[in-house]
């Protein structure tokens, strides 16, 4: 059983837009290996960095991706990942993405948004 809890700021500029994720995963029950993010189709992974990594692997989807995360040796401790993620930018009808961490049992996040100053956010709502 795994809980969830992240920091998450997209940097959005008129040349690309870059996902800053800070994701701890705390196990709480058990012990584990491996985790899995899912992320919008669109970005591509440039670096997961934490004390417990053995490898990082992306695996492409229809609507979403998923990043396969290999520890080096279970687990029943917290779990810390730095990712770094860029896209092209997606201006119109701009959504924040949404990270998921595969069969958390609970996920809390703080959303950041830094925005170019040449750019004008309008309308920015919550939903879900």
């Amino acid at each position: 059983m795994i809980v969830a809890r992240s920091v998450l700021v997209d940097e959005v500029t008129q040349g690309y837009e870059r996902l800053h994720a800070n994701v701890s995963c705390r196990v709480l029950q058990g012990a584990t290996h491996k985790l899995q993010l899912t992320l919008p189709k669109g970005f591509e992974v440039t670096s997961i960095v934490s004390t417990a990594l053995a490898r990082w692997e992306v695996k492409p989807g229809e609507e979403q991706q998923t990043v396969d995360v290999t520890l080096r040796e279970a687990t029943s401790d917290t779990v810390v990942l730095e990712l770094l993620a860029t896209r092209p930018p997606v201006l119109k009808d701009w959504k924040f993405p949404q990270l998921d961490v595969e069969g958390a049992a609970g996920h809390v996040a703080v959303l950041g948004l830094l925005v170019e100053d040449r750019l004008q956010p309008q309308n920015i709502t919550a939903k879900g």
